[in-house]
């Protein structure tokens, strides 16, 4: 993809502040690629039916989120559906029609890049197909079709999206965002209008799960690969009171039992969290056994990684992936600002390794999201002072007796 100069300032922005960008993440991809073929793997899965559940689990700044955001690239690539949903105050996953209601209200589908999409942007096109169908009755045996597909799953979905297809066609605008209201999980919906459109009932913590599995259905019927969840900042279920935590991390086993189960299909579930949360005895899935017995956990295998395991565990970049990933960083911050590199970007990656060293951290075990930030505060430094003497020698770094050794050079 092309970017213009806007659009890198964004990039840069993002990074300065340790944050993924919100869309544009492409220039930065670096030593994640066994990790990505994983989740393509998965993707491909489940495109044929068969669900997937990833549990990705790192420390803070690792590259967590980058990662979630590269599978929904991915995904959405691919034509699936998909829902990104953040852990936040009001929302832990200990309700299931919560669960529901952010999961509608958080759609992405590939035609609207970065932006939301609502269940009416869903259909719209596929209800004006239906209108403007040349074949006389297919259009009526397409929606039979559906609606007898979704009465399987939940008779009341089935029946209010037959009446929300009748009202888009007929331009009845208030009965067409009431149904879809409901059917998207709302429950401010007065009494008097569900009376009059004959909804009866709401979704609730009960039905909420064949709601979802007539909604995959329906996506499916309308072309597209299936669903993928994506729930980021699942470790702050820790800082939940007892009562909270166990009631999501039961939602969590039921969700992952149907799903890797394939009872809900042509589904992926990704998630993010950390080692703390996973192996935490008191307050973690360690404190849960129906969940952590799902993940493997406690199963002697969690000094070990495997890729293919449910629990995804990223280990720290290598300093030839910081090496690339400096390179990268200075191609797009040379797209916003001057940069005149009178050194390497290896030499600029090993003063950002200094720095750290000096200041006590194990530069081994470096996340991403602190090379980042102070890679760029070195390259601010570089563009506004080209003439500082400090950047115009190469600094090489090595190992002795288990040390690292960092050695300045002037360039010839």
């Amino acid at each position: 993809m092309d970017y213009n100069s806007k659009e890198y300032i964004k990039i840069l922005n993002s990074y300065k502040m340790g944050v993924v960008p919100f869309i544009h993440i492409n220039p930065l991809e670096t030593g994640r690629d066994k990790e990505i073929n994983e989740l393509n793997k998965c993707l491909t899965n489940t495109s044929k039916g068969v669900s997937e559940v990833k549990v990705i689990s790192g420390s803070y700044g690792s590259g967590k989120t980058f990662l979630l955001n590269m599978l929904k690239k991915e995904a959405l690539n691919k034509d699936f559906i998909v829902s990104y949903i953040h852990i936040k105050k009001g929302f832990n996953l200990n309700n299931l029609n919560d669960f529901y209601y952010n999961l509608m209200h958080n759609l992405f589908v590939k035609s609207r890049e970065g932006l939301n999409t609502s269940f009416d942007d869903l259909f719209n096109l596929w209800i004006n197909n239906l209108q403007n169908s040349p074949f006389k009755g297919s259009a009526s045996k397409e929606i039979s079709y559906v609606v007898g597909e979704l009465e399987r799953y939940n008779s009341a979905f089935a029946r209010a999206f037959l009446t929300y297809i009748r009202a888009k066609i007929q331009k009845k605008t208030k009965i067409s965002n009431t149904i879809m209201e409901w059917i998207t999980g709302e429950k401010n919906i007065p009494y008097e209008l569900k009376q009059e459109i004959n909804l009866v009932g709401q979704i609730n913590n009960l039905n909420s799960l064949d709601f979802l599995k007539a909604f995959i259905k329906l996506i499916d019927l309308m072309g597209y690969k299936g669903l993928v969840i994506l729930i980021d900042e699942f470790d702050l279920l820790i800082n939940e009171n007892i009562t909270i935590r166990n009631a999501s991390y039961q939602n969590l086993r039921l969700l992952i039992d149907l799903i890797s189960s394939s009872e809900i299909e042509k589904t992926f579930l990704a998630l993010t969290t950390t080692n703390t949360l996973l192996y935490d005895e008191e307050k973690g899935f360690k404190s849960y056994p129906a969940l952590s017995q799902r993940l493997g956990i406690n199963t002697g295998t969690d000094n070990f990684t495997s890729y293919r395991s449910t629990i995804m565990k990223l280990t720290p970049l290598s300093f030839l992936d910081f090496k690339l990933l400096a390179e990268k960083i200075a191609e797009v911050y040379s797209r916003v600002y001057p940069l005149e590199m009178k050194t390497s970007a290896e030499s600029l990656k090993n003063w950002v390794l200094l720095t750290y060293q000096k200041e006590g951290y194990d530069i081994n075990n470096l996340s991403i999201r602190l090379f980042v930030i102070k890679y760029i505060e070195i390259l601010d430094v570089v563009s506004e002072n080209p003439n500082n003497q400090l950047y115009k020698k190469n600094l090489a770094i090595s190992k002795s007796n288990g040390k690292y050794i960092f050695k300045n050079t002037l360039i010839s």
